[in-house]
């Protein structure tokens, strides 16, 4: 079948929209009329070549997306039908979701409410994953709660950025008690109040390099220090000045805290004393493809989906048409970018 899809053929530069060849469906693959895919992080570390998960070149991009079941292969067994509108995971898949359609595994494939805005939903699942599995997969925030109590607190470190703000909600969906969110700009930061963030801690505007710390070590980590989980999304010099303040104001370092590094916002590297971690009961670990499995990540999404819907879980969004994608990929702001084929 003939498509159009966007297409990355040198790592660094943006894709061209240009025809694609899509095989028939495989075995247990529905073929997906793309109806809303999403520009993350994740999706523009990996068609630059720079995340550990990146395709080889050529690349179609794109991790996931909304769209209508167009048909299916002679051995599907879903019960999945024609028409139905679905969330799709690509992250196994040969081909992004950057086209116009996809051929995707039936296990991949969530049937959505019929009401369900493509775009919208487009926008949120892959900074909801995020949070979603860093919180149940990683940091054990489940139904048997795996020893941490119920309700639990948490701080969200970078909570101004896209995935940031979906995080805050994802703890209160969860049943936070408590979410500290920590961010550095202003307004976006007071805006996370309205999303569940009942303590905020703002971090200092970007200045001179060897001021950095300096600035950093006047943040007020303290609100932090009795959170049960953290979410990072910055890491960097920012995570471990946090590290050692907020580990060093707990009162009672036997008790449990899961620090997640989602994210590397402000560094790849963050300098760690091993003494605070041999005083106190800390467990520093990350989330992402790799961290846990497919099958686990499937079984998630569903009640992942559900939460997303039911709770309006929201992110503000700009939508394009996939046909521009070449001439706005470089496009940077507080909205998430969102193409419809």
């Amino acid at each position: 079948m003939e498509i159009h899809a966007a297409v990355v053929t040198t790592f660094g530069s943006p894709p061209t929209y240009q025809p694609f060849t899509l095989p028939p469906p495989g075995p247990s693959q529905h073929r997906i009329r793309v109806l809303a895919t999403a520009l993350h992080t994740l999706v523009r570390a990996r068609a630059a070549g720079k995340h550990y998960s990146s395709p080889p070149l050529p690349q179609i991009p794109g991790v996931d997306g909304v769209g209508l079941i167009e048909s299916s292969s002679a051995t599907t067994t879903s019960s999945l039908l024609p028409g139905q509108l679905v969330y799709f995971n690509a992250l196994a898949n040969p081909t992004g979701s950057f086209a116009t359609h996809i051929n995707v595994a039936a296990a991949d494939t969530f049937p959505l409410p019929a009401s369900t805005s493509p775009a919208t939903l487009a926008a949120v699942v892959n900074g909801g994953m995020s949070s979603w599995m860093a919180l149940t997969s990683r940091a054990g925030i489940s139904a048997s709660d795996q020893g941490i109590s119920k309700p639990f607190s948490a701080c969200v470190l970078g909570a101004t950025g896209t995935s940031g703000r979906i995080a805050v909600q994802m703890c209160k969906a969860l049943g936070a008690s408590t979410v500290v969110a920590v961010g550095r700009n202003a307004g976006a930061l007071e805006a996370t109040r309205e999303l569940g963030a009942d303590v905020l801690v703002r971090l200092p505007g970007v200045g001179e390099k060897e001021k950095e710390k300096e600035k950093l070590e006047e943040v007020g980590w303290e609100a932090a220090a009795e959170m049960d989980v953290v979410l990072d999304y910055l890491w960097g010099e920012t995570s471990a000045v946090a590290m050692r303040r907020v580990l060093g104001a707990r009162r009672d370092k036997t008790r449990r805290l899961v620090w997640v590094g989602v994210g590397s916002i402000t560094g790849a590297v963050a300098g760690v004393d091993q003494s605070l971690l041999r005083k106190s009961n800390t467990m520093i670990c990350g989330c992402g493809p790799g961290s846990y499995s497919m099958d686990e990540l499937r079984q998630q999404l569903p009640r992942l989906l559900e939460v997303l819907v039911q709770k309006g879980v929201r992110s503000e969004v700009e939508v394009r048409k996939l046909t521009d994608v070449e001439k706005v990929w470089a496009e940077t702001g507080t909205k998430r970018l969102v193409f419809e084929p």
